[in-house]
């Protein structure tokens, strides 16, 4: 399941051990806040399984970096060129998919912290009635009560 951030810009920096985020300003997009990092209580599916995905993720993508004319014709099944054709069209690369092969718990456990530290990054940011941006105290101009771009 896609997370849905407050701010336009956040990085996920979890991996298989934990959770760590960081939620920058919509403004400026400098660091608002960085949570610590939150130790997994769960893991990886198994090794087998993360093996076949990591196998079939390289040999997309190095199908996806030669493109599909010729490399993909008569040469592979349908099911493999019409994959590709669909992660050229769509702009996914699948190597970027960096949670392959973690367990549906962790997925579930990365989906619950990322709400929690979401609720406590959004005390260090200000929010602008008039744009809805998240910013950082540098962007948010006290006097006007609104972000430095919408009160200028």
């Amino acid at each position: 399941m896609a997370l849905t951030p407050f701010t336009k810009n956040y990085q996920d920096e979890s991996n298989e051990k934990g959770f760590q985020f960081t939620f920058l300003c919509d403004l400026c997009g400098g660091i608002g806040y960085k949570t610590e990092f939150i130790k997994a209580k769960t893991g990886k599916k198994g090794k087998l399984i993360k093996g076949l995905g990591a196998a079939a993720s390289l040999a997309t993508s190095s199908a996806i970096r030669r493109g599909t004319r010729g490399v993909l014709r008569g040469t592979t099944s349908y099911a493999v060129r019409r994959g590709v054709r669909t992660a050229i069209r769509t702009g996914t690369n699948a190597l970027e998919k960096k949670y392959v092969g973690m367990s549906d718990k962790w997925h579930e456990e990365h989906e619950k912290v990322f709400n929690e530290s979401q609720e406590k990054a959004k005390e260090h940011f200000n929010l602008c009635p008039k744009c809805q941006r998240y910013v950082c105290d540098k962007c948010w101009n006290k006097k006007e009560n609104l972000c430095s771009e919408c009160a200028s």
